[in-house]
């Protein structure tokens, strides 16, 4: 044999030899319909908390374009502005909602499909979540938090994530009920990488969502909302991404009885 055969015979031997060690290492780790269940958690957990960074990304756009402040958190923003021209702290929010109102508008007219929650794409319904409604919602939302308005800002957050959930599932076809399942899991991760709680967002959706606290469904769930927290750690600082910095000058027992007074109202 000729040196160049001998090459191909050996390139050849190499192959069926690593070949072989795939089928060896197949046999011998078998993935249960657990195990998969696990794994589609984990990535639709990354997937949730990169989808939570791009929301509260387009937040930060459109409050900097807005208020002219670039790398200021929200309350910062808005007292500045306040201090040189009060006209702007009207002029923004009007702005903001002008926009989402338009983007609202938009959706009613020309998107015939529906928004449906992802607690009831959950809880009631098969899964799916429709995508257009569901992400010109979360866009109209992200003009209003961005120019100041005071609503609720993990709501449209997670429903994205949810959105991302459901159509990575139906695009690999998933049954119905691991449909939902994947869904919640992204829901989970959404809230994890808001608040940077990684048991509270597997424990919300399990037991507000699902309504229940088993292991099949609270477990995934948990590896969702980790495998969330620690990718929005790798892309954020360590800390949750809605805050309030406000100093508080009460301190000592004068806190405590402020705070056992305002519990009793």
């Amino acid at each position: 044999m000729t040196n160049e055969e001998d090459q191909t015979a050996g390139k050849t031997h190499m192959s069926w030899s690593w070949l072989r060690m795939a089928l060896n290492l197949r046999e011998k780790i078998k993935l249960g319909d657990k195990q998969i269940i696990f794994i589609w958690a984990a990535l639709v957990g990354a997937l949730g908390a990169l989808t939570a960074l791009l929301f509260e990304m387009g937040v930060e756009l459109v409050q900097d374009l807005l208020t002219g402040r670039h790398g200021y958190r929200q309350i910062q923003a808005f007292q500045e502005m306040a201090s040189q021209d009060w006209a702007w702290c009207i002029f923004v929010p009007a702005a903001g909602g002008l926009l989402a109102g338009l983007t609202l508008l938009f959706t009613q007219r020309f998107v015939p499909a529906k928004a449906t929650e992802y607690m009831e794409a959950v809880a009631l319904g098969n899964g799916y979540v429709p995508p257009k409604p569901s992400l010109l919602r979360s866009l109209s939302a992200v003009f209003s938090i961005g120019s100041g308005a005071s609503i609720g800002r993990e709501g449209p957050l997670v429903q994205s994530a949810a959105v991302v959930g459901s159509a990575l599932g139906r695009f690999f076809h998933l049954s119905a009920p691991r449909l939902r399942l994947v869904v919640a899991c992204a829901a989970a991760s959404g809230m994890s990488a808001a608040f940077h709680t990684p048991l509270a967002g597997g424990l919300f959706v399990s037991e507000i969502v699902l309504g229940a606290l088993t292991i099949d469904f609270l477990a995934p769930l948990l590896v969702a909302s980790c495998a969330g927290y620690f990718t929005m750690g790798l892309f954020h600082e360590p800390a949750p991404i809605y805050q309030l910095q406000q100093e508080v000058s009460l301190t000592g027992n004068q806190h405590v009885l402020w705070c056992v007074l305002l519990g009793c109202l």
